[in-house]
């Protein structure tokens, strides 16, 4: 469901122009194609990090809300709802975003960033269950888009103590398919940069 959200926003934010027919006057101003790229990604995906802070958000109401078993949800912890909002849904955000950003640039019409939308979420869930299955930790670890891999063999040496008490931090792992998926994001970025004409 977040991922045709945000089709809609960062397809919107990239075809915009052109279905209104602003492109003709936009692309003869003295706008660079950095700074018109760049301002429309940027907004998108600042309006998206906005849309997805309701997820700690509501997180954080849930566990101020009064309960009959307070010892269920333990103490309120700011950094236990804002480590995977920074670790996973920000950076999911920017790869996915500059994805779908591209495709929509590129093509100029809205439909095949919902396709490509589509495509993401059964390349993320098929990458996901394949590389599981890798003999190569560092392979699996490296290749999981989502970055919920390299988490694994940590959780499993956790109790249930442990897992409703303890953060995650950053293991090296983990900092490591993150900047990996970031250069990614960056990367499609780039190539937009270098194809998009005005």
């Amino acid at each position: 469901f977040g991922m045709l959200i945000s089709a809609a926003l960062f397809g919107d934010a990239a075809v915009r122009d052109v279905q209104v027919e602003m492109d003709p006057l936009l692309f003869t101003s003295s706008l660079r194609k950095a700074e018109y790229l760049g301002g429309r990604f940027l907004a998108a995906l600042a309006v998206n990090a906005v849309v997805l802070l309701a997820i700690p958000l509501a997180l954080a109401a849930g566990t101020l809300m009064p309960s009959p078993k307070p010892e269920v949800f333990g103490p309120f912890r700011a950094a236990a709802i804002l480590q995977p909002y920074l670790l996973f849904l920000l950076p999911n955000l920017v790869l996915a975003g500059a994805i779908l950003f591209t495709v929509g640039a590129l093509t100029r019409q809205v439909i095949p960033v919902y396709l490509a939308a589509i495509g993401l979420i059964v390349s993320f869930l098929t990458a996901a269950q394949s590389l599981g299955s890798l003999d190569s930790p560092v392979l699996a670890f490296a290749g999981d888009p989502l970055g919920f891999l390299p988490l694994m063999p940590m959780a499993e040496d956790w109790t249930a103590a442990d897992k409703n008490t303890r953060l995650v931090g950053v293991p090296i792992n983990l900092f490591w398919n993150r900047g990996i998926w970031l250069a990614v994001a960056a990367a499609v970025l780039v190539v937009l940069h270098r194809r998009f004409r005005f």
